[in-house]
């Protein structure tokens, strides 16, 4: 990615206090969990506009298009309409259109995630551990899409108006995973799945 202009990642771990140094089934059960959780804010990429077919020969990507110089930036961007297709025309055959490689007033969408985990580790030996994980990604079940095409030319290949996006996040999904932790005599860890 050549520029995102805002990127913001947050990571927090918290030890659950409850039923902490308890004794027998209680405390084995119900104590020594742990929680956390990564916030992700990302700004959306910058958008460039290419053609689908290059009569430059050139060899070092595909043709840029031409642009009126008015920005194509909507004031408000739907899953429809994602900017104004309108200013982008085909470059004439054999040469170079005007647009930039990107333009900096024309973003895709902003990228929001917040994954969630909470785990437990069961004392096997000294230096031996099963740990159990709930892992949640995307909780809030926020949808993200990928950037509106930006292909001009051909009719099987055009600028899109956003109908076209796919989600490029991931949907809510979880995963329970069983971990046997093992640190070795010199303290050095190393963490096997099973399942």
């Amino acid at each position: 990615m050549i520029d995102q202009t805002h990127r913001f990642v947050a990571n927090v771990a918290y030890e659950l206090p409850f039923f902490k140094g308890k004794k027998g089934a209680v405390g084995l059960i119900l104590g020594g969990w742990e929680t956390g959780g990564i916030l992700s804010l990302f700004s959306g990429p910058p958008l460039g506009i290419v053609e689908a077919t290059s009569t430059t020969d050139a060899q070092g990507g595909g043709q840029r298009a031409n642009w009126t110089g008015v920005s194509a930036k909507l004031s408000n961007p739907t899953v429809q309409k994602w900017f104004d297709t309108s200013q982008f025309t085909l470059a004439a055959p054999y040469a170079f259109g005007n647009v930039a490689h990107t333009l900096s007033g024309l973003h895709g969408d902003s990228l929001r995630g917040l994954d969630f985990t909470l785990k437990k580790s069961f004392p096997i030996k000294e230096r031996l551990h099963l740990q159990f994980r709930a892992e949640v990604f995307n909780i809030t079940n926020t949808p993200q899409f990928a950037v509106p095409g930006t292909t001009l030319g051909a009719a099987w290949l055009r600028l899109s108006h956003g109908a076209e996006q796919s989600a490029a996040g991931r949907p809510i999904c979880a995963e329970t995973p069983l971990l046997i932790k093992e640190a070795d005599y010199r303290g050095a860890r190393r963490s096997r799945k099973l399942g």
